[in-house]
């Protein structure tokens, strides 16, 4: 009797695929929407949020971008243009 033959894989039917396949549409579809509304990228800009999820008191870019695991050029945009529009301020520490 011959062994059955494997299913052939394909990244469609992966879940860590599919799901981070939604997130980069979800993503795509807020990006014009922050940009139209509010003339900021929304990629930088939902990162800076995250990471306030994990604190209350001020945090650095770095920091930002450690915690999301996000390049720090992306943050450092978001932030300039988050501080430009007055939206967030500069730590005094």
């Amino acid at each position: 009797m011959r062994p059955a033959k494997a299913p052939r894989w394909t990244c469609s039917g992966f879940v860590p695929f599919r799901l981070n396949r939604l997130a980069a549409e979800v993503s795509a579809a807020l990006s014009g929407e922050y940009q139209e509304r509010y003339g900021l990228e929304y990629s930088g800009v939902a990162r800076t949020g995250d990471a306030g999820i994990f604190r209350n008191d001020a945090c650095s870019a770095q920091y930002i971008a450690h915690c999301t695991r996000t390049h720090k050029s992306t943050i450092s945009r978001a932030v300039t243009a988050l501080m430009t529009r007055q939206l967030v301020g500069a730590s005094r520490e």
